[in-house]
């Protein structure tokens, strides 16, 4: 099941997926992969000089 979470972090506000299994329920135990993609660059940032030339 997929369920979407929102939550503040150091002033800054996350939001992310979270899937469970079927039949899951909060009190048992299962493992976990946590999936964690960077952060978008603002186009002010970009045209600071900060590309990989040929970019």
């Amino acid at each position: 099941m997929k369920s979407t979470i929102t939550f503040t972090r150091e002033g800054l506000t996350l939001t992310g997926d979270l899937f469970t299994p079927e039949g899951f329920t909060e009190t048992a135990q299962y493992p976990a992969v946590i999936v964690q993609g960077s952060f978008s660059i603002r186009a002010e940032v970009r045209g600071a000089g900060l590309r990989r030339p040929g970019l």
